[in-house]
C-alpha cells in the first residue's frame, strides 16, 4: 500500500478549484452546506482544537494512512457538534458522504485531503490492482458487480470519482495510477487524455501530461472537447460522453 501513497505524495499536485454547488453535493439531504460550512483552519474554536490535537501524538508523517484515519472522524465530530441539526437532515450514509464531499469541494478544511487520501486506502485494500481483474472501470463499468467484494469495488471506485469530478487533483491521480497499474481502472482514450492534461499543476507534469500515445486515438473535435472540458474542471461531461468499455 505504502508504493501508491508515495507516488501520489512524489506526484504532489496542487488542489484544483470545483465548480460543482453545494446544493448538488447535499442531493440526498435536507441540507445547505452554504449555510452551515465546514470550519476552515483558522475558525476552530479551543475546544474543537483541543479534539483535533489529541490526534496529533498519533501523527507519522511517513505514513499519511494511518493519521488520516483517525483525523477525518475527529473533524466529522466537530461539524456535527456545532450543527447538531445537521443529524435530522438525512440518513446517517447520505450525511456522511455528503459531509465528505463538502469538504473535498471547499478545501477550507484541513482534513479534505485525508478525505481524498482514506478514498485510496479503500480502493488498495479491496485489492483493486490485479492484472487478472474481471470487473473494469474505463469510464463507466463494463458489466454489473457479481459478488459483494466487486459491489464494494464499485462503491470506493465511485468515491473516488466523484472527488475528481469535484475538481480534486489528488482523486485524479488516483485514476491515473490505477490506470497505469493495468487492474480494475482501465480508462478509455478520452479518460485518461482528461486525467492526464487535469494533472498540469503536478511535479511530474511533463511526464505525466504526455498524450502523444492517445491523441492519434481521438479525432481533433474529440480533443477540442476534452481540452475545453480540462479549462472547466468538468470531468463529468467527459465521463457522460464516454463511449463503453472495450470488451
Amino acid at each position: 500500500m505504502n508504493d501508491l501513497f508515495r507516488w501520489l505524495q512524489l506526484a504532489g499536485l496542487a488542489v484544483a478549484t470545483s465548480l460543482a454547488s453545494s446544493a448538488t453535493l447535499a442531493a440526498d439531504i435536507d441540507w445547505s452546506f452554504a449555510d452551515h460550512p465546514h470550519p476552515g483552519m483558522f475558525e476552530f474554536t479551543s475546544g474543537e482544537l483541543a479534539k483535533i490535537e489529541t490526534v496529533e501524538p498519533e501523527k507519522d508523517l511517513s505514513d499519511d494512512e494511518r493519521y488520516c484515519s483517525q483525523i477525518v472522524p475527529v473533524h466529522y465530530q466537530i461539524y456535527n457538534e456545532r450543527y447538531p441539526d445537521y443529524s435530522s437532515s438525512g440518513e446517517e450514509q447520505a450525511r456522511w458522504q455528503a459531509w465528505k464531499n463538502h469538504t473535498v469541494r471547499d478545501k477550507k478544511d484541513p482534513a479534505s485531503y485525508c478525505v481524498v487520501f482514506n478514498a485510496a486506502a479503500k480502493l488498495q485494500d479491496l485489492g483493486i490492482w490485479p492484472l487478472d481483474q474481471k470487473l473494469i472501470f474505463c469510464g463507466r463499468y463494463l458489466r454489473s458487480p457479481e459478488n459483494p467484494h466487486e459491489s464494494a469495488l464499485i462503491d470506493a471506485i465511485d468515491e473516488v470519482v466523484t472527488y475528481a469530478k469535484l475538481g480534486d487533483s489528488l482523486a485524479t491521480t488516483i485514476l491515473f495510477w490505477g490506470h497505469k497499474s493495468t487492474g480494475a481502472i482501465q480508462l478509455n482514450p478520452d479518460v485518461e487524455y482528461y486525467v492526464r492534461k487535469s494533472m498540469r499543476e503536478s511535479r511530474l507534469a511533463n511526464l505525466l501530461t504526455d498524450t502523444s500515445h492517445i491523441d492519434p486515438k481521438l479525432s481533433d473535435e474529440k480533443r477540442d472537447f476534452l481540452d475545453q472540458a480540462v479549462e472547466r474542471d468538468d470531468f463529468a461531461s467527459v465521463l457522460e460522453n464516454t463511449p463503453p468499455c472495450a470488451q
